[in-house]
């Protein structure tokens, strides 16, 4: 059975329940969003492909335990970006482990279903005052938009000039089924 593939708008937002947010919390000299958020429905399944270098970040060592933990399901995941929270010791683990528990309050779910990425500079220790502060907004401009879905896009850059996010749907079956996605 042959099934067609067509573009249409929402990014990341564009699947059933999906929704999305980004911020500007100053991680960037630059003033540009840094902070992203994307939330997925309950049920929805998680998947990562993590390095198997020695040196990574804490919030990659994180990320993989809680997916094992919760057999693949996860609510949320935070993304900064001006700030790789990497070689930077415990602390990178500590703050990763804040930042998450933050949001799952400000969401209701358990930590274990959030998970955290970060990048930029490496070696410089997290803002937290500035990033806790800004997951307040982020929670509160959780949108299934396409805008939102742009903002989300556009707070995960580093040095990249473009925002980058595609949708698809199809119908497969009596179901339609759309992917969202953002690098």
């Amino acid at each position: 059975m042959s099934n067609t593939w067509s573009p249409i708008a929402g990014g990341v937002t564009a699947p059933a329940g999906f929704r999305a947010s980004g911020v500007a919390v100053g991680l960037k000299p630059s003033g540009a969003r840094d902070l992203a958020m994307v939330a997925a429905p309950p049920g929805a399944s998680c998947a990562g492909v993590f390095t198997r270098n020695q040196v990574r970040a804490a919030c990659v060592d994180l990320c993989a335990e809680r997916l094992r933990y919760t057999g693949g399901q996860a609510r949320a995941v935070v993304v900064n970006a001006g700030q790789a929270n990497a070689c930077s010791g415990g602390l990178a683990r500590a703050q990763s482990e804040r930042i998450t528990a933050d949001l799952a309050q400000r969401l209701g779910l358990p930590p274990e279903q959030v998970q955290i990425c970060s990048t930029g500079v490496i070696g410089q220790p997290l803002p937290m005052d500035r990033l806790l502060a800004g997951q307040a907004a982020l929670s509160a401009e959780l949108a299934a938009t396409e805008q939102a879905a742009g903002a989300a896009a556009e707070a995960i850059l580093t040095t990249d000039l473009v925002s980058k996010q595609y949708a698809l749907e199809a119908q497969i079956g009596d179901r339609m089924v759309r992917l969202g996605g953002m690098a």
